[in-house]
Order: structure tokens, then C-alpha cells, then sequence
């Protein structure tokens, strides 16, 4: 039966690649607050974006215009 145990210093590789990834949440933190408004709205609680015009005083298509270019910036950051 193979030994699928770590060494010491794979280990400490392991716990430096796990650290250096963001969680989303975190990644969210790194935008202004405007866009942390409009991910976290489409995303986390599911409003449109008619909504979310309403709410954030811009138009509908500007939202989502904002919206895709954040969740892409979202996504690379994630990677």
C-alpha cells in the first residue's frame, strides 16, 4: 500500500498555495464600492438589473454593462 502521506515541506507548500487563494469574498473586498453593490446584489441576492438600476441611480443597460465587466474581473481573480 503506498505512503500518501506529506513531507514537512510539501506541507508548508500546500498551506502557502491555500493561503495565497482568495475566497470570493475576499476578492469582492478588492472592488470600489459600487461595484461591491451591484456583484453581491446579482449575485448573493438575486436582483435584476432593472432593480438594481433603481437602486444603484444608473441605467439598466450601464448595470450591465458594470456587471459583466466586474464578474469577469471576479472570475480572473478567482482563478
Amino acid at each position: 500500500m503506498p505512503d500518501y502521506t506529506l513531507n514537512p515541506l510539501e506541507v508548508l507548500l500546500q498551506k502557502e498555495e491555500q493561503a495565497e487563494q482568495l475566497n470570493p469574498f475576499q476578492a469582492i473586498q478588492t472592488f470600489d464600492d459600487f461595484e461591491q453593490q451591484l456583484l453581491l446584489g446579482r449575485l448573493l441576492e438575486k436582483k435584476s438589473f432593472a432593480q438594481l438600476a433603481r437602486e444603484l441611480g444608473r441605467d439598466g443597460k450601464t448595470i450591465r454593462k458594470y456587471f459583466d465587466s466586474a464578474q469577469e474581473e471576479l472570475i480572473s481573480l478567482l482563478k
